[in-house]
Protein backbone atom coordinates (compact mmCIF):
# COMPACT_ATOMS: atom_id res chain seq x y z
CA UNK A 1 0.00 0.00 0.00
CA UNK A 2 2.98 2.21 0.07
CA UNK A 3 4.16 1.48 -3.18
CA UNK A 4 7.40 -0.01 -2.10
CA UNK A 5 7.45 -3.23 -4.19
CA UNK A 6 5.51 -4.72 -7.00
CA UNK A 7 6.15 -8.52 -6.77
CA UNK A 8 5.37 -10.34 -3.52
CA UNK A 9 5.01 -14.11 -2.96
CA UNK A 10 1.77 -14.95 -0.75
CA UNK A 11 -0.73 -17.51 0.59
CA UNK A 12 -4.52 -17.03 -0.23
CA UNK A 13 -4.58 -17.25 3.75
CA UNK A 14 -3.01 -13.54 4.10
CA UNK A 15 -6.07 -12.06 2.31
CA UNK A 16 -8.03 -11.99 5.53
CA UNK A 17 -5.53 -9.78 7.30
CA UNK A 18 -5.39 -7.88 4.15
CA UNK A 19 -9.17 -6.94 4.50
CA UNK A 20 -9.39 -6.57 8.12
CA UNK A 21 -5.95 -3.99 8.52
CA UNK A 22 -6.88 -1.25 4.74
CA UNK A 23 -10.39 0.22 2.99
CA UNK A 24 -12.17 -2.09 0.14
CA UNK A 25 -10.13 0.20 -2.13
CA UNK A 26 -6.75 -0.68 -0.95
CA UNK A 27 -7.80 -4.06 -1.29
CA UNK A 28 -8.86 -3.50 -5.11
CA UNK A 29 -5.21 -2.25 -5.62
CA UNK A 30 -3.82 -5.61 -5.16
CA UNK A 31 -3.81 -8.36 -7.54
CA UNK A 32 -2.86 -11.70 -8.02
CA UNK A 33 -1.90 -13.97 -10.52
CA UNK A 34 -4.03 -17.40 -11.66
CA UNK A 35 -0.37 -19.91 -11.04
CA UNK A 36 0.21 -20.80 -7.78
CA UNK A 37 4.24 -20.77 -6.73
CA UNK A 38 3.81 -23.39 -4.47
CA UNK A 39 1.12 -25.71 -2.95
CA UNK A 40 2.04 -26.58 0.88
CA UNK A 41 -0.28 -28.73 3.43
CA UNK A 42 -0.38 -27.23 6.64
CA UNK A 43 1.18 -28.01 9.93
CA UNK A 44 0.76 -28.22 13.53
CA UNK A 45 3.86 -28.33 15.29
CA UNK A 46 4.79 -28.80 19.19
CA UNK A 47 7.52 -27.97 20.92
CA UNK A 48 9.81 -30.90 22.49
CA UNK A 49 10.34 -28.70 25.57
CA UNK A 50 7.10 -28.41 26.75
CA UNK A 51 5.96 -31.27 29.01
CA UNK A 52 2.52 -31.18 27.50
CA UNK A 53 3.19 -31.42 23.24
CA UNK A 54 3.00 -35.11 23.75
CA UNK A 55 -0.43 -35.06 25.10
CA UNK A 56 -1.74 -32.28 23.17
CA UNK A 57 -0.21 -33.89 19.94
CA UNK A 58 -2.26 -36.91 21.10
CA UNK A 59 -5.52 -34.87 21.88
CA UNK A 60 -5.25 -32.89 18.57
CA UNK A 61 -4.73 -36.00 15.99
CA UNK A 62 -8.01 -37.55 18.19
CA UNK A 63 -9.77 -34.43 17.29
CA UNK A 64 -8.17 -34.54 13.72
CA UNK A 65 -9.43 -38.30 13.19
CA UNK A 66 -13.17 -37.37 13.96
CA UNK A 67 -13.32 -34.38 11.47
CA UNK A 68 -11.86 -36.78 8.84
CA UNK A 69 -14.60 -38.96 9.65
CA UNK A 70 -17.09 -36.32 9.01
CA UNK A 71 -16.23 -34.73 5.68
CA UNK A 72 -13.13 -34.45 3.66
CA UNK A 73 -10.32 -32.65 4.42
CA UNK A 74 -11.10 -29.95 1.57
CA UNK A 75 -13.63 -29.27 3.83
CA UNK A 76 -11.58 -27.95 6.58
CA UNK A 77 -9.02 -26.94 3.80
CA UNK A 78 -10.27 -25.37 0.96
CA UNK A 79 -6.92 -25.51 -1.22
CA UNK A 80 -5.65 -29.09 -0.06
CA UNK A 81 -5.64 -31.81 -3.01
CA UNK A 82 -6.01 -35.67 -2.18
CA UNK A 83 -2.92 -35.91 -0.16
CA UNK A 84 -1.90 -38.85 2.51
CA UNK A 85 -2.59 -37.57 5.74
CA UNK A 86 -0.56 -38.96 8.54
CA UNK A 87 -2.62 -40.93 11.05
Amino acid sequence: MASRIDLFPNMKSSWHQLIQLYSEADTKLVTTHKKTLQKQLNYSLFTKKHSSSVYLKNIFNKGFSKLKKLRPISYYIPDSETKNWAE
